[in-house]
């Protein structure tokens, strides 16, 4: 069982191979949320996305690259989904909430999904109901209090944080979309969102 707390664009991020169900049941305990409440996807590159999930042919992919670089979490229909994701991440949802974080600017994220080597989960650190953790002080604070995790340590090269969840957008089978939670980028976002696919 293997816990990783990490640096994302965004806060700092708290998750594990989306295939180590004992993990995942761990994060659920530490950040004292339902065993059953769906959790978001951290996927390597792009050709990931397209791996696990049968985008529509129209799919812009270099808007889909850019609609990423702005703090996005794009839930995308389950239907999609053509790799085996494990049902405990979506729960009784429709969707699969999905990241990409580029690994060319952003080491640490190089570092997490070389070690991992699948898919992980993502989530913000801190407790159900808390305000995220934006500062290394604070994350190595609280991998002290949980103990059984492996802190990956921001490097010099990391991009900065922006301290704001990220902006999480749902799309439908036949590509609408619907803003579900907003962010620094929501509204260039939702005019991505319709050029998307």
């Amino acid at each position: 069982m293997s816990v990783y707390i990490y640096p994302t664009d965004t806060v700092w991020g708290l998750g594990a191979s989306i295939f180590d169900f004992k993990a995942n049941l761990r994060i659920c305990e530490i950040k004292k949320t339902a065993v059953n409440k769906q959790i978001s996807i951290l996927m390597a590159t792009l050709d990931d996305v397209r791996e696990y999930f049968n985008l529509p042919p129209t799919t812009n992919l270099e808007l889909l690259r850019e609609t990423f670089r702005l703090e996005a979490t794009l839930g995308f229909p389950v239907a999609w989904m053509q790799k085996k994701i494990p049902d405990y991440i979506f729960s009784d949802s429709t969707w699969i909430g999905v990241r990409y974080i580029d690994m060319v600017s952003f080491p640490s994220i190089q570092r997490l999904m070389n070690k991992v080597l699948t898919p992980i989960t993502t989530t913000s650190l801190n407790y159900s109901g808390d305000a995220p953790i934006t500062s290394e002080i604070h994350a190595l604070e609280f991998a002290k209090k949980i103990k059984d995790c492996t802190v990956i340590p921001l490097l010099p090269t990391d991009p900065p944080m922006s301290g704001e969840a990220s902006c999480f957008m749902c799309f439908d089978e036949k590509g609408a979309h619907k803003l579900i939670r907003a962010g620094r980028f929501s509204e260039r976002l939702q005019e991505y969102a319709k050029r998307l696919f």
